[in-house]
């Protein structure tokens, strides 16, 4: 399951979302909810999904791209797909609307992805 953003704007846009997680030790009003660590996979900060996963960007010319990795010490179960990929579409359209015109998720794993030994009935890896 991968989440595409239409957009020429994928630099842009990942450092939209970077400087607003950064920006949420002082402004709770920007992303408080993921961060990132020095590869830019994001991953959430509520204690019951924190790094159950990660969402790891691609940019490419008309898209920004963010596949699924699993955690290597759990199973990659549906929820969890699906937790990570709708707070993601939902932290973008809330703080960086400008930056893209549409948001699709894959309903299953795409090439890419890093599924963990998945519920899923498809699964694929980088």
């Amino acid at each position: 399951m991968a989440v595409i953003i239409a957009t020429t704007k994928g630099t842009a846009l990942l450092e939209c979302i970077k400087k607003q997680i950064d920006a949420a030790k002082y402004d709770r009003s920007k992303i408080d909810t993921w961060i990132y660590n020095e590869r830019n996979d994001f991953t959430l900060t509520p204690a019951q999904w924190a790094n159950r996963a990660w969402m790891r960007p691609f940019i490419h010319p008309d898209t920004l791209t963010f596949n699924f990795v699993g955690n290597k010490q759990e199973l990659t179960t549906r929820e969890i797909f699906a937790v990570y990929h709708g707070r993601l579409v939902e932290m973008l359209i809330k703080h960086c609307p400008e930056y893209f015109s549409r948001v699709q998720a894959t309903s299953d794993a795409v090439t890419g992805d890093i599924i963990i030994k998945a519920n899923l009935e498809t699964h694929r890896t980088v």
